[in-house]
């Protein structure tokens, strides 16, 4: 079986299955990339390295971190620094 590498964590199978590189485990499918992926936000801060300023500088929502780890090996395959309380507008998917 061939897979289509969709970058260093994650790969598509010809069955339309999207695997962790590292463990193989299954994450999600074609339509919806990070489905069984655990997730977690958190209050950034300025020692995370992300953040350089104080959110509250520049915005006047709160923030929050969200990440997307492998359920299995717990490999980080997404993150991405958002306003507390947005619904997930951004679809990972080949469609």
């Amino acid at each position: 079986m061939s897979y289509i590498r969709i970058d260093d964590n994650l790969e598509l199978s010809e069955a339309d299955i999207v695997r962790c590189r590292h463990c193989h485990n299954e994450i999600g499918h074609s339509d919806n990339i990070l489905r069984n992926a655990i997730w977690r936000e958190l209050a950034p801060t300025l020692d995370d390295h992300e953040l350089c300023e104080e959110p509250g500088n520049y915005v006047d929502r709160d923030i929050v971190t969200r990440s997307a780890f492998c359920p299995q090996c717990l490999t980080l395959l997404s993150r991405e620094i958002i306003p507390k309380g947005e619904t997930f507008h951004r679809a990972l998917s080949f469609d």
